[in-house]
């Protein structure tokens, strides 16, 4: 099955920047490893209502306000791979 992390941190702490880190990191080993069964490029974000679930968009990649971009977590060429993973 996929991958599966569940997180429990303080407000403010950055968990969206590790959500961000944690689905490039992912997604792109998918990528560059299509047989390796360890990594995923399709994820599932669940969010308990709609105001969390429209701050997240951060995580989408092809969001203009994107965290991969605004942070500096993805140089150009690695965001535009990122665009190639499912983020639901």
């Amino acid at each position: 099955g996929l991958p599966r992390i569940a997180m429990k941190m303080a407000t403010g702490s950055g968990k969206t920047v590790v959500m961000a880190m944690l689905i490039a990191w992912q997604a792109l080993n998918e990528l560059a490893n299509k047989q390796d069964a360890r990594f995923s490029d399709t994820f599932l974000i669940i969010t308990p209502g709609i105001t969390i679930r429209d701050r997240l968009r951060v995580l989408l990649p092809n969001d203009p306000g994107n965290y991969y971009r605004q942070r500096d977590i993805l140089a150009p060429q690695a965001l535009e791979e990122l665009k190639q993973a499912r983020i639901v």
